[in-house]
């Protein structure tokens, strides 16, 4: 594994879910240090929901678009009880 990744996620246990608004919906959990396979479909009372457009979520994947501003245009959402904390560890991955 990833040692810096493997300190960010340290004591991180989180259900995700990607909601793509014109498109399917995809998940995975965060867990031990590791980030599951994405699987499709939901996933049961998610900590996170982050929501975008296909278009949004392959230019963020491709690193095309900067994950602070798809956010500060609305471009995504991002929905959970630590949103602000997530994002700010989230947006390291893309």
């Amino acid at each position: 594994g990833d040692p810096k990744l493997e300190q960010e996620l340290e004591g991180i246990t989180r259900k995700i879910l990607l909601d793509l608004t014109d498109g399917p919906k995809y998940s995975f959990t965060i867990a031990e240090k590791r980030i599951t396979p994405l699987a499709e479909g939901p996933i049961d009372a998610p900590d996170l929901t982050i929501s975008a457009d296909t278009a949004t979520m392959l230019g963020l994947l491709k690193k095309e678009i900067k994950p602070m501003k798809a956010f500060a245009l609305q471009k995504v959402k991002i929905h959970g009880k630590t949103k602000l904390e997530d994002m700010m560890r989230l947006r390291k991955f893309f």
